[in-house]
């Protein structure tokens, strides 16, 4: 649609909207992310995500997690070489 603005990405022949929401939780959803330790691990993380070339979209520190809404940057590469990128998932679903 015309004027609407939309997150997708574009190569040669590839387009894509990828984004992964990350929850990093400490055993026991601990409280342990307070005052001194929030601007470390944001600092560490965003130094993480550029190494990685990944983006940060949002990002919020709570006392017991972390949130991270993040997009991979992608480059152009040969497909020879790079022919898929791994995308691993680890969580549960409760059924009911």
């Amino acid at each position: 649609m015309p004027g609407q603005k939309t997150d997708t990405k574009s190569l040669a022949h590839t387009k894509w909207n990828c984004k992964y929401h990350i929850v990093f939780a400490p055993k026991y959803r601990r409280k342990v992310f307070f005052d001194e330790k929030k601007v470390e691990i944001r600092e560490i993380l965003r130094i993480l995500c550029k190494w990685k070339d990944v983006e940060i979209i949002e990002g919020e520190v709570c006392p017991d997690h972390i949130h991270l809404l993040v997009q991979r940057v992608l480059r152009r590469y040969s497909w020879k070489k790079y022919s898929c990128d791994k995308a691993i998932y680890s969580g549960s679903i409760e059924g009911g």
